[in-house]
């Protein structure tokens, strides 16, 4: 299983990059702790802001709250 961070484009890379990997790991111990899932089925991975799923910003070049509230996300995969 596989378990990806990201963030929106607010704040500098390094910020984002550790915010990312933060969030990933939230998760991984959410799903250790609470489902007893085996810590070795799990790989996480921060990707900061370079995955977004919506626009950041307006076509106006204005702040997308809406937008950046969507890229704040951690993904899950699971391979079988």
């Amino acid at each position: 299983m596989f378990i990806y961070g990201h963030t929106d484009s607010k704040g500098d890379d390094a910020y984002n990059e550790k915010l990312s990997q933060l969030r990933a790991a939230a998760v991984k111990y959410y799903l250790i702790n609470v489902f007893k899932v085996q810590p070795n089925r799990l790989q996480t991975k921060g990707f900061g802001k370079i995955k977004p799923i919506a626009p950041n910003n307006n076509p106006d070049g204005s702040d997308n709250p809406t937008g950046r509230e969507k890229n704040r996300r951690v993904e899950v995969l699971i391979k079988t």
